[in-house]
């Protein structure tokens, strides 16, 4: 079979219905910000570079920005962050609690990251940025 003869199975087995749903769902996407301190234990081992990159892997995160230099508190540090994410008809209030801040205080390695913990929840910082 033919890349040609593919291609065109695939063209005519969308149907306008389909193109329209995908259009709509793009309209549901709305971007915002928010910033969270994060607490990370000296004991747990963790590269603070690695907790930044889990946190990044996160679904809907788009960016992530330290906004100040990282705080030494002798047994843990504390990383202020600026997070940037998309919401999909999911609350933003529940995206923060229930995506973010549950992911990073999850102690299990596949699903979070050990030794870190949502200290703070700057709920003032919360904005929208935009809409996709």
């Amino acid at each position: 079979m033919s890349m040609k003869h593919i291609l065109e199975n695939f063209k005519n087995s969308v149907t306008e219905e389909l193109v329209s749903e995908f259009k709509e769902e793009d309209k549901a996407y709305s971007h915002y910000r928010i910033n969270l301190i994060i607490k990370i234990s000296k004991k747990s081992n963790v590269d603070v570079t690695d907790v930044f990159n889990k946190i990044r892997a996160i679904k809907g995160v788009t960016t992530l920005r330290q906004e100040q230099a990282i705080s030494d508190r002798g047994t843990h540090y504390l990383c202020d962050l600026n997070i940037k994410f998309l919401t999909k008809g999911v609350g933003t209030v529940d995206y923060v609690r229930e995506v973010l801040v549950k992911f990073i205080n999850s102690e299990l390695e596949v699903q979070g990251i050990p030794g870190a913990k949502v200290h703070l929840i700057n709920w003032n910082s919360f904005n929208k940025v935009g809409s996709r």
